[in-house]
């Protein structure tokens, strides 16, 4: 797990941008856990220019939305006492929260040399190189 972090922010008068974007996702999932929302991604590989590859990150907002994103768009903090929702497909996994996102690294993502930031001068050069290595439970 990459870290807790604000799921959207405010750029301008007009323009919320979110962390992990608006090119694929899934709101308000029934089943929704760690590993399902991965395969949501797997499944959206094709989606909004993605030609077929593994999006590098995912996330899960309110314990029921997934999203995947090869980028994430703007500065941030981890702010782990802010994703305490539990997953609507499994109560012991925790994800995301009210106005807070939980990303992850795809252990299968490869850094192909495709890659470009959507806008070099807005982007952050906040680029972990984490890998999900086990699962968030509720204490």
């Amino acid at each position: 797990m990459l870290g807790c972090f604000q799921a959207s922010k405010q750029i301008n008068e007009t323009h919320l941008e979110r962390l992990l974007g608006k090119k694929a996702y899934k709101q308000r999932v029934g089943n929704l856990t760690h590993e399902y929302c991965l395969e949501l991604c797997e499944e959206r590989k094709d989606q909004n220019g993605n030609d077929g590859r593994t999006w590098r990150y995912f996330g899960i907002e309110f314990g029921r939305d997934c999203r995947c994103s090869q980028h994430l768009y703007f500065d941030v903090e981890d702010e782990p006492e802010k994703c305490t929702s539990h997953l609507t497909g499994d109560y012991e996994q925790l994800g995301g929260g009210a106005g807070y996102i939980t990303v992850y690294q795809d252990a299968d993502w490869v850094d192909d040399g495709s890659e470009t930031d959507p806008d070099d001068d807005d982007v952050s050069s906040f680029r972990p190189r984490f890998v999900m290595t086990d699962v968030c439970t509720a204490d």
